[in-house]
């Protein structure tokens, strides 16, 4: 393919939307994050404490806007602070997300009584976003 220095601007946009594609993804993921805790009236249970408040308009406006930044940053070329930004915002996100949602696993264990620990869904799936964001940010294309 062409340099994209040489390229129109629109086409220039969807050549770092390919190279930047998984990068799209993980915005999507961080936008639907956002939505879904601003949407939904305590998506989580309310034990423990310290648990209580991340699924409040406080916390969920900067997820979804941090979402929609990155969807917009893949389309252009990510160097520099862009970079750092695209990489470090949402995995500073899904890997708070993933121990607030580990912690309330391991408390209601505790408050329900039960004997043997299971992660939920969303502790999961949270962890198996957190390891794509490194490898991406790992392995993607070197010459950013």
């Amino acid at each position: 393919m062409d340099k994209p220095n040489k390229l129109p601007k629109n086409v220039k946009r969807l050549f770092f939307f390919r190279i930047n594609r998984s990068w799209f993804i993980n915005g999507l993921e961080t936008l639907a994050l956002g939505i879904t805790l601003i949407m939904s009236n305590h998506f989580i249970d309310r034990p423990p404490d310290f648990v209580m408040h991340i699924d409040e308009p406080l916390f969920s406006i900067p997820v979804s806007l941090i979402g929609v930044y990155v969807i917009l940053a893949s389309f252009h070329h990510l160097h520099g602070i862009n970079q750092i930004l695209v990489t470090f915002l949402p995995l500073f996100i899904w890997t708070f997300y993933f121990l607030m949602f580990l912690f309330h696993d391991i408390a209601m264990v505790q408050i329900l009584g039960i004997n043997r620990f299971s992660p939920d869904f969303t502790t999961m799936i949270s962890f198996v976003i957190i390891v794509k964001i490194l490898l991406e940010a790992f392995w993607s294309k070197p010459d950013w």
